[in-house]
Order: structure tokens, then C-alpha cells, then sequence
């Protein structure tokens, strides 16, 4: 069975090769590889383990960035020790996420012209403002990719299965999903804003009273929401269509898209 440490335990220096032949047919030099995904979510699905595939940590939380020439992974406090017994102290250099975060790294080594790669859809607004003042600095460019860069170069890449839609009671769930969503936009309305994105996962799941088995381990939906002031829904997720018209009779979801 596959799981993030199997993936990791499979870690040789030819995954980097690979990552820098493709890196190299976009012209980056240099990719930002955080360990949460598209979601900002700590809980990731196994074809999401990027970080584990490239430098075979598995902790939950940190950031890596890839050059031609160097891997720098950033860990916190909880993990020097797991990382050091994880990964390849030949290949694989450990930096403090928050005493040397990336953006300090970028600005002691991106040389001019650089192009830094980024996911657009996985690396958060605050980063990217940080990393692209660091760019600044030394006259490189952030250069979102164009597609995920992994799909070339990890051939046996888990597939993430769609899971079943477990729609709650309210019995279950403590409260009605109407009332879960009045008082959301009620603080919609104190910091006036007419749209409210909700990325994480079980944020979304909490507030729509489902569950599945996307993630190993954590019992949610991937999904995404996008919540009108005045009444309209939008739920992005890959859902079957049995549990969208399902999700739409049950929660009043004006429009669900998959």
C-alpha cells in the first residue's frame, strides 16, 4: 500500500535529475516546493506529497526550494532532527523555515535574471509577496509554471480518488447549514466584503455538514467555496454528479461546479 513514507523511502538522487530536466525545459532555474496544496491545506493527498518525492521529508509542514545546483529544504522547530534521518545530507541542505526562511535564501543567492518557478494555485499571496521582494533584490523574476511539473517527471504518481459524499444531519452535525451560513455573513457584513473564498477543506466541510475520504486519515470533501453576501453558493470540487444533486437539494446551492 502506498503512503507518504513509502514515497519518501523511495527518494534517489535520480528524482532531482528528473525535476531539473524539466525545470530546465521551462527555464527556471529555480522551483518553489511547498508541502501544503492547492488548498493551503495541511493535509494533502498522496499525488500532493511533492515534498516527500523531491527530498524524502515527510513532517507535515515546510517548504523547499530547487535549484540546478542546490535543494534547500526549510523545516521548523519541530522537525531537525526527522529531517536529518529523512533526507540526503549530500543532496539536500536544512535551512529554519522562520529563523532562514526562503525569501532570506533568495536574497543571499538568486543571481540576476533568475526565473524563480511557482505553482500559482499552491503558493499563497503573502509568499509569493515576500519571495518576489526577495526576487526584486537581485533583479530575478517569479515565473508562475504553466502546469504542475511533477505530472513529467513523477511517473508513478498516485492517483486521488473521488470519494463518496457523506452528507450530515444536523442531528450530527450540532446545526443546520442555514445557520452555519448566517453567521458567516454576518461578519461578511462587518468587514464589508460581498464574496468570502474558503480554500480549506475542513472549513468547507464544517460549514456544509459532509464528509468523505479524500485525504488519508482526515475525513473531508476536497472542495472549495466561493459564498455570496446575498444568498449565493458555489462549490468547486471533482464530485460525482449523483452528489452534486444531492449537495444542491439538501444545501440550497445555487450553482456547484466540477
Amino acid at each position: 500500500m502506498t503512503d507518504v513514507k513509502t514515497i519518501a523511502a523511495g527518494w534517489e538522487p535520480s528524482r532531482i535529475s528528473a525535476l531539473r530536466d524539466v525545470m530546465s525545459a521551462m527555464q527556471l532555474d529555480a522551483l518553489v516546493i511547498p508541502r501544503w496544496d492547492e488548498q493551503q491545506f495541511e493535509y494533502v493527498s498522496l499525488a500532493n506529497e511533492r515534498l516527500a518525492w523531491t527530498t524524502g521529508f515527510t513532517g507535515s509542514w515546510g517548504l523547499s526550494i530547487v535549484t540546478h545546483d542546490d535543494v534547500i529544504l526549510f523545516i521548523d522547530g519541530r522537525y531537525p532532527e526527522q529531517a536529518a534521518r529523512e533526507t540526503n545530507g549530500d543532496w539536500v541542505t536544512l535551512q529554519h523555515l522562520y529563523e532562514e526562511p526562503p525569501e532570506k535564501w533568495l536574497a543571499q543567492h538568486a543571481q540576476s535574471a533568475w526565473r524563480v518557478g511557482f505553482d500559482s494555485e499552491v503558493v499563497t499571496p503573502d509568499l509569493y509577496d515576500r519571495l518576489h521582494a526577495a526576487c526584486g533584490q537581485k533583479s530575478a523574476v517569479m515565473q508562475p509554471t504553466s502546469a504542475d511539473l511533477f505530472d513529467q517527471c513523477w511517473l508513478d504518481r498516485p492517483e486521488t480518488p473521488r470519494s463518496e459524499v457523506i452528507q450530515l444531519s444536523y442531528e450530527w452535525a450540532g446545526e443546520p447549514v442555514a445557520e452555519k451560513l448566517a453567521r458567516v455573513r454576518e461578519q461578511m457584513r462587518v468587514i464589508e466584503v460581498s464574496w468570502l473564498v474558503e480554500t480549506q477543506p475542513d472549513n468547507v466541510n464544517w460549514l456544509l455538514n459532509i464528509r468523505g475520504q479524500d485525504l488519508p486519515f482526515c475525513p473531508v470533501v476536497r472542495a472549495r467555496l466561493l459564498i455570496g453576501l446575498e444568498g449565493e453558493i458555489h462549490l468547486f470540487g471533482d464530485l460525482k454528479e449523483s452528489d452534486v444533486e444531492r449537495l444542491a437539494c439538501v444545501n440550497s446551492i445555487a450553482k456547484l461546479l466540477w
